[in-house]
């Protein structure tokens, strides 16, 4: 009875084989194609983040870390809000009030919903200086986003980085100085409702000093009425080399606008049929920001 045991188990394992040949054959297979593969492997250009306080590999972090290159903060963009540039950042969301008294409300992962005025709770730098007070409110008039080369954000418990409360941290820098000696971007734009832009960049590298700077002007009558603003911006960065590393960083950043008025909300009715109205008592008080 043992051996007939035996040989039935034996028989079983034989029927078996046929089937294990059929499945290891489509492993070989992929091993073979994926051994001739290696040969086309392309290597994607390394990510380095500085938002971590240390530079390191994007991948190497287990934080939600997400980057924005130069191209997509300034090609084809008017460069006036954070919206142009951080749309499509997830968990991220910028609220352009096309107001220029107000300016953007952000709110990340939640942080920032109940502020009704500014930004609150997210951190914001400028080429490692926080525009962030230390109440948590943060201004950002003084982004100049035509003259940034890279945008950094951190969503989650890791902004802890950068101390208490914060819900996010959003850090911008200005862009690289080309090798050339001097290199001269001019740029005018127009559009309706009476909006005029122009803008002047310079940015080179000679010897060990490397440097950009921009300067910016806005004039522009809004979509609502009583909407209007005009806004100068500069930002300058210079930098003296040795060894490859900056010794010594000068930075300017200047932001002017002689007064930029507020049109204000209105009620669900006339935001429906008449949304550039205003209401009178508005423009009897002078509401809207002057600022420097």
């Amino acid at each position: 009875m043992r051996g007939s045991g035996s040989r039935g188990v034996a028989w079983r394992f034989v029927g078996w084989l046929p089937w294990l040949a059929a499945a290891a054959a489509p492993a070989t297979a992929q091993v073979a194609d994926s051994a001739r593969d290696s040969s086309r492997v392309a290597r994607l250009e390394e990510i380095q983040v500085s938002v971590t306080r240390a530079e390191r590999p994007l991948i190497r972090l287990p934080f939600a870390i997400s980057t924005v290159d130069r191209a997509a903060i300034q090609d084809a963009r008017r460069t006036v809000s954070l919206d142009e540039a951080l749309r499509f950042i997830p968990g991220l969301f910028v609220h352009n009030r096309r107001n220029f008294s107000l300016g953007d409300r952000l709110t990340m992962r939640g942080v920032g919903a109940r502020s009704q005025f500014g930004v609150r709770g997210i951190r914001v730098l400028a080429d490692g200086i926080p525009l962030t007070l230390p109440d948590g409110q943060t201004t950002l008039t003084n982004l100049d986003l035509a003259s940034a080369g890279r945008v950094e954000v951190i969503r989650g418990p890791a902004s802890a980085l950068y101390g208490n409360a914060a819900g996010g941290v959003i850090s911008v820098r200005t862009e690289s100085a080309p090798a050339e000696p001097l290199l001269l971007e001019p740029l005018l734009m127009a559009g309706s409702h009476r909006f005029y832009q122009a803008r002047v960049k310079a940015a080179g590298r000679t010897g060990r000093v490397e440097y950009v700077a921009n300067l910016d002007y806005l004039d522009t009558d809004g979509f609502r009425v009583y909407g209007a603003a005009e806004t100068f911006r500069a930002n300058a960065v210079a930098s003296l080399l040795r060894g490859g590393k900056a010794d010594l960083r000068l930075l300017l950043n200047l932001y002017h606008t002689p007064f930029a008025e507020n049109p204000s909300s209105l009620d669900e009715g006339d935001a429906r049929t008449d949304p550039r109205k205003v209401r009178p008592f508005i423009i009897s008080q002078g509401a809207g920001e002057e600022a420097t």
